[in-house]
């Protein structure tokens, strides 16, 4: 029997990509208080978003019969905020963003939530850990091969002069820069154990970098960040040509726009 045309086309569509929901609540310093603040963190979420394409399935309390606490730091003060019950929909992950003062030269810090929950079953403590997907599930952090957040925290130097710009070099801390680079933590660049466990012998061995750089590219002590000496074409976005290799997006500082 023929497959009817409408199946056909919806077989052949692709995974939807993720919702990177950001959060002003925690901005208590009223950093992003204007639309082109808020249009540039946003086009940051939306960058990776439309790029991932992955099932993450929703934490309802309500579909357990528990309870869990959400713990993100606060993006204005770095403390651990607690929030009961977080409802994550599906296909969705949560970062909360503000500002502080961060110190010397740091311009952003971030990276994802943690959480707690009292009592439930395997299935629900599973349904926040992995979301749906068994690389994430268990306890050993040398078990997962997969990564699912319900969410994280971006928090950026309040003192910076920052270029908000989507396109232009402008006078200041290229903004879009940094909170990629930030954005990339939260998403387990360098905090997610799958990411670690991918690392021997001070090389990364993802086979997805392996193909950009065409051998395992070599990563910092302490995982989070490539040697400063990497380089990699970039593919054409927020106002840059395409195929100019530039320094990585994930070194551990840049001068780069």
């Amino acid at each position: 029997m023929k497959t009817p045309l409408f199946l056909a086309l919806l077989l052949t569509q692709p995974l939807a990509g993720l919702t990177i929901k950001i959060d002003y609540t925690y901005d208590t310093t009223n950093f992003f208080n204007t639309p082109n603040k808020r249009n540039a963190v946003e086009s940051v979420a939306k960058f990776y978003g439309d790029m991932i394409h992955d099932n993450l399935l929703r934490i309802d309390p309500a579909d357990y019969g528990y309870t869990w606490t959400a713990n993100p730091w606060h993006p204005a003060t770095g403390a651990t905020i607690n929030i009961p019950g977080l409802i994550v929909p599906e296909d969705t992950i949560i970062v909360y963003v503000g500002a502080r003062d961060l110190g010397g030269t740091t311009r952003g810090i971030a990276g994802p939530g943690g959480w707690g929950s009292s009592a439930g079953t395997t299935a629900w403590f599973n349904r926040i850990r992995s979301r749906g997907n068994p690389g994430a599930e268990g306890s050993a952090a040398s078990d997962h091969y997969d990564y699912a957040p319900w969410g994280g925290s971006m928090a950026f130097d309040i003192d910076t002069t920052w270029n908000f710009s989507q396109t232009q070099n402008l006078a200041g801390t290229d903004f879009i820069t940094v909170a990629l680079h930030e954005m990339g933590h939260v998403l387990g660049i360098g905090t997610a154990d799958s990411w670690d466990n991918l690392i021997s012998e001070g090389v990364f061995n993802g086979s997805a970098a392996y193909d950009s750089y065409e051998s395992n590219p070599p990563i910092q002590s302490g995982g989070g960040h490539f040697t400063t000496a990497l380089v990699s074409p970039m593919f054409g976005a927020f106002g840059v040509a395409h195929g100019i290799s530039r320094p990585v997006l994930m070194l551990p500082s840049s001068n780069d726009n």
